[in-house]
């Protein structure tokens, strides 16, 4: 049995060893296949069992749940989705661009609602997110954004000036800030266990250690799906793959995956963490297109971490 709490800092969290669930066996039958025990895979069935408990959902992880990008990155829970206003605004319209913002709201707000209500354990913090800019072209960028949510008439976010974010972080590197304090950082690990804890109680059942090698579409109506022990035939198919997606040949050029690394401090001393202010806790982006990023975790240690493309993985 692998030992999957050594697989990241996040894993090595959790309170227990992962034991994982049974794979899948033999002839299986669903209304609906989930393929992904990620933040996604776990939501769709906890979902469609709360419209319907009479929905038989199953999910099919290759590893654990968690195990992939959903129990390992940097425990982020912010309305940016991955373009500025700028430039979502520029490549498809204000309304869409607007509508998106919006949702994403809706959404970081909406976790926070998951999260408290149902008691989940996972370190989180409602503390904030805080865009910095630290060069020209960085605070142009912040600026033209602020001035976009300006014409959209929302609001939500606080503008950070220069004196005021020396006084939050005692340095004079940071120009401009960008912050929204509906938004915070959770441990991603212990949300993506939680999140199947939380599916498993609703009555989704939960299939861990069955990659998947092959699906099809019936002749007459719905999938099977097969793993290496078993086969699952449903109505619906929902993959919940994010960058495992490239695995299959079907969904392979739908996207470029991109890379996060990240590295952890020791806990900082009491000392440590005055001398750098941090007080308000949050979550730290700079406007860079490929960022860099930081936050603090429970007991004060600095995350720090980086998205880097295809091409710059390829350099290094």
């Amino acid at each position: 049995m692998d030992d999957y709490r050594s697989k990241s800092w996040w894993l090595e969290t959790l309170p227990h060893t992962i034991t994982p669930n049974p794979d899948l066996e033999g002839a299986q039958k669903a209304d609906v296949t989930v393929i992904g025990g990620g933040y996604t895979g776990l939501s769709v069935a906890y979902h469609l069992k709360q419209i319907n408990p009479d929905i038989d959902v199953r999910i099919i992880e290759s590893d654990v749940c968690g195990y992939g990008a959903s129990g390992r990155n940097g425990g982020f829970s912010m309305t940016l989705f991955g373009l500025t206003k700028g430039v979502t605004k520029f490549r498809f319209n204000d309304e869409k661009a607007k509508s998106a913002h919006q949702y994403m709201e809706e959404a970081v707000d909406y976790l926070h609602d998951v999260i408290t209500e149902n008691h989940i354990d996972c370190d989180y913090e409602r503390s904030g997110y805080l865009l910095v800019g630290t060069s020209p072209a960085q605070v142009k960028r912040i600026t033209h954004d602020f001035k976009i949510m300006e014409k959209w008439g929302l609001g939500g976010v606080e503008r950070w000036d220069k004196k005021r974010l020396s006084a939050e972080f005692e340095t004079d590197f940071y120009k401009e800030g960008w912050f929204e304090p509906r938004c915070g950082i959770v441990n991603p690990a212990r949300l993506a266990r939680g999140m199947k804890d939380l599916a498993e109680k609703n009555g989704a059942v939960i299939y861990e250690q069955s990659p998947v090698k092959s699906f099809e579409e019936k002749a007459t109506s719905g999938f099977v799906v097969h793993t290496e022990k078993g086969e699952i035939e449903s109505e619906y198919l929902v993959f919940a793959t994010n960058a495992y997606s490239i695995l299959f040949p079907e969904l392979k050029n739908l996207q470029t995956p991109a890379f996060t690394y990240i590295v952890i401090s020791e806990p900082l001393t009491q000392k440590q963490c005055d001398s750098v202010g941090w007080k308000c806790r949050a979550g730290i982006e700079d406007a860079r297109d490929l960022i860099h990023y930081y936050r603090l975790t429970k007991d004060n240690r600095i995350v720090m971490g980086a998205v880097m493309s295809v091409s710059d993985m390829a350099e290094t």
